[in-house]
């Protein structure tokens, strides 16, 4: 988190894949790493997480925002 919040996304994408792969259940991260990664712009990438985030918890109804964002960021 402190190192996105400084302005190092790619640094903070290369941590946050590692933590997301540790800790799968994690939503918080999850949904973390895809704005990560949709800061950076690798929106495909972002896409990929979306779907293992709504697999992983599909009741979860704050994830109609991030796929709102990752929607967005596909259009471009």
């Amino acid at each position: 988190y402190i190192t996105a919040m400084s302005g190092n996304l790619k640094e903070a994408s290369i941590l946050y894949k590692i933590l997301v792969t540790e800790n799968p259940t994690d939503a918080s991260l999850l949904k973390n790493y895809i704005s990560i990664l949709l800061s950076l712009g690798q929106n495909k990438e972002a896409e990929t997480e979306l779907k293992k985030l709504k697999e992983t918890f599909p009741d979860d109804e704050s994830i109609t925002e991030i796929q709102a964002k990752v929607a967005d960021a596909l259009k471009l």
